[in-house]
């Protein structure tokens, strides 16, 4: 979708549309050319460079253009000034001819006159920029730069001079109708008018110094840690208020410290509540102060904020109202501790590009994790549900073995008791006695009470009169079988679900071979493109502007190549 904006240089405004940031300031540069020269069927200068450093963006709240701007700040209606010096040397050479017609005709004050460019048409040629005495006066206000009397004795030496030097250039054809050969250079400024010229330029300048309002200067309190030492301050303070409070809603769940109802005589309680109220100052102050209101809620950090502080009193509200569920309500204030990316945001901006440029593992690890997931429980599924139990209706899969075992003379005390006397089966399930009544019927050659017979489980069917025992399988669906295919998949391996068939298990290590192949390639390429951004991150700070601005000018040098190439190409089409 295309933005209408504004794109100004030299003397010059035209409103086009814009594609938007995505084509970056190559774009932008295409756009200008196309504005200013294609569409008038003017040829594009071969000596024209834009970089980044060639636009500046008109700010709509103080009418300020400034560079080094993003391109997602360019919205509908801005006003972009583009530094094209053959557009500024037209604008100039059209002011030049203008003034030397008022200066022949004599119209309007005498220190107007004095331009340092020829009345020549076509002249590009830059004029230095001129200082007014009544723009200082008007810019500066209550902090003039010399006192009232000292200023009108300048003004009236200035003037005496400006008469004189006028004169004399009348004289000698600078002023009205002489020629190129005979006029000489304006005089140079005094030391006193620049010394007013640089004041004013500072005044103009120096947003620090631009009459800031107590909104304004909140809100760069509040949102920029490094506009002064005192915000600096207050976003560490505010970290360890979250801190602290994190610290407290932990500690305040230990079985020693914990309160059921809301006491409010609690010191976890007290802590708390001062917490909040510091996060609802500073809550309110950030809505008072916010440039943009209409859309200060769309963000999410602020979002954020919200939920911190909400749960605390919606509590208080419903402190003496039974509300089943509303402790568990209370948690909802952790959300308090993504407050910390606001102060490291470079950090958070790394783990962004990071998974930006990683999309495509991401997604071709969920792609093929979701299928393996599918086809894998499936088949697990079936291997381990064991059989159907109509009675209790569920699957029921074969647990152990229950095979008898006689203990001789020799083992264990000479008169086994069965009150007294066990046997280690060595796995989880004990050994049971068998009832000694039913030895005669049973186990004749068993010669009781010195030898005993137990049942005792066993993992694999021992003799032929084994007993079966079953259990309910825990695979008892495909949905169900999803959480062990995972759990293997990544290798956690919990162990709460296993199999216990042969096939069951021989799938087991299909899904953990597979988990390591497919998983650990996708999570490889991103752990090297977080490598490349973590290196380009800290390259760039550490490297100083003028090595990032070289770098920057590169870029935009590459860009402005593509640019040419592209209106070379319209050209012949």
């Amino acid at each position: 979708m295309s933005t209408p904006i504004f794109l100004a240089s030299g003397n010059r405004m035209k409103r086009m549309l814009w594609v938007g940031s995505g084509g970056g300031w190559a774009d932008l540069a295409l756009a200008h050319k196309k504005a200013f020269y294609l569409d008038e069927n003017r040829d594009v200068p071969p000596s024209l460079e834009l970089t980044h450093r060639s636009f500046m963006l008109r700010d709509p709240d103080y009418g300020v253009a400034y560079e080094g701007f993003q391109l997602h700040l360019v919205k509908e209606g801005s006003v972009v000034e583009v530094r094209d010096c053959v557009l500024e040397g037209e604008a100039e050479a059209a002011a030049a001819d203008a003034r030397a017609v008022q200066a022949e005709l004599a119209v309007g004050p005498e220190e107007y006159f004095f331009v340092d460019a020829k009345p020549a048409k076509g002249r590009r040629k830059k004029a230095p920029s001129e200082f007014s005495e009544s723009d200082v006066s008007d810019v500066s206000g209550s902090d003039n730069v010399s006192s009232e009397d000292d200023e009108d004795g300048a003004k009236k030496e200035a003037r005496k001079a400006t008469k004189l030097d006028l004169k004399k250039a009348r004289a000698e054809g600078f002023v009205g109708g002489g020629s190129a050969e005979t006029q000489h250079e304006p005089p140079a400024f005094s030391d006193e008018e620049q010394k007013k010229a640089l004041a004013w330029a500072k005044k103009v300048l120096d947003y620090r110094r631009r009459a800031f309002t107590l909104k304004q200067r909140t809100w760069q309190f509040l949102d920029d840690p490094a506009s002064s030492p005192a915000a600096t301050g207050f976003t560490f303070f505010m970290l360890l208020v979250i801190v602290f409070s994190t610290f407290t809603f932990c500690v305040e769940t230990l079985p020693q410290y914990y309160v059921h109802d809301t006491n409010f005589g609690d010191k976890f309680f007290v802590m708390e509540a001062v917490c909040i109220a510091i996060f609802t100052v500073e809550f309110i102050a950030r809505v008072a102060a916010t440039p943009d209101l209409n859309n200060y809620f769309w963000d999410r950090m602020n979002q954020v904020d919200v939920v911190a502080i909400a749960p605390f009193y919606l509590e208080l509200a419903l402190a003496n109202v039974s509300v089943p569920g509303l402790s568990v309500f209370r948690v909802v204030r952790l959300v308090r501790v993504f407050r910390l990316f606001k102060v490291s945001r470079g950090s958070l901006t790394i783990f962004v590009d990071t998974m930006t440029r990683s999309a495509k593992p991401l997604y071709m690890l969920v792609f093929f994790t979701s299928i393996a997931t599918i086809i894998l429980s499936s088949l697990v599924y079936y291997a381990e549900r064991g059989e159907w139990n109509a009675t209790l209706g569920m699957w029921m899969r074969l647990r152990v073995w229950y095979c008898p075992v006689v203990v001789g003379a020799g083992v264990g005390p000479a008169v086994k008791d069965p009150l007294t006397y066990t046997l280690d089966s060595g796995i989880q399930e004990p050994c049971v006695w068998i009832d000694p009544t039913t030895y005669p019927t049973n186990y004749p050659a068993v010669m009781y009470p010195s030898e005993a017979v137990f049942t005792c489980p066993f993992q694999y069917d021992k003799a032929n009169d084994c007993v079966k025992t079953y259990e309910q399988s825990p695979f008892d669906s495909i949905p169900t079988s999803f959480w062990w295919c995972l759990v293997t998949m990544t290798t956690v391996g919990y162990g709460d679900v296993v199999p216990t068939s042969g096939f069951g298990q021989f799938i087991g290590g299909i899904v953990m071979i597979f988990g390591i192949v497919v998983i650990a390639l996708p999570i490889t390429v991103i752990g090297s493109n977080f490598a490349t951004i973590y290196k380009t991150h800290a390259a760039n700070e550490t490297m100083d502007d003028a090595e990032r601005l070289d770098k920057e000018e590169d870029a935009g040098e590459d860009d402005e190549s593509d640019v040419d190439d592209d209106l070379a190409d319209d050209r012949e089409l």
